[in-house]
């Protein structure tokens, strides 16, 4: 076939365009590393909790009245500083369980917050239904239960 002469800075150029499309890569290859999420870590509360900021700041006008903080820790199973850490100086949050506890308080505060609303301005307290009493009487083939009224 045809021979021919490179040009004199040929291998020159070559090796600098391949370092250069090498560190490139290495470049991309950098950006593209997953950031490593910190495992056993417990999230800290501030700007990128917004659900948590939203909860404190509903649950805190509950939590004026004295005795209320060391009520909900002995609700939730926490002592009372834990709850100090939570609504006063925001530094902690609880573990799973425990806010779903609170959560649980929460509603049921809510709950007898609007039936103490409703008794105040006269309107009548929903009854509860009547209590159901199972009386079993045995069959020689088979249990019955009924319901007393």
């Amino acid at each position: 076939m045809y021979e021919y002469n490179p040009p004199p800075y040929f291998d020159l150029i070559g090796s600098i365009v391949w370092s250069l499309a090498e560190e490139l890569a290495r470049a991309r290859r950098r950006r593209l590393q997953r950031i490593p999420v910190p495992r056993g870590k417990t999230l800290r509360p501030g700007p990128s909790t917004p659900c948590w900021n939203l909860l404190v700041a509903n649950v805190e006008p509950l939590l004026r009245r004295r005795g209320a903080k060391a009520l909900l820790a002995r609700e939730v199973g926490l002592n009372r500083g834990r709850m100090t850490d939570f609504f006063v100086r925001r530094t902690a949050m609880p573990d799973a369980e425990r806010l779903l506890r609170l959560l649980e308080w929460y509603a049921w505060r809510l709950a007898e917050d609007r039936q103490r609303l409703l008794f105040r301005n006269g309107a009548p307290t929903p009854t509860p239904p009547d209590r159901q009493v199972a009386k079993v009487t045995k069959h020689p083939t088979n249990v019955r239960i009924t319901n007393i009224r």
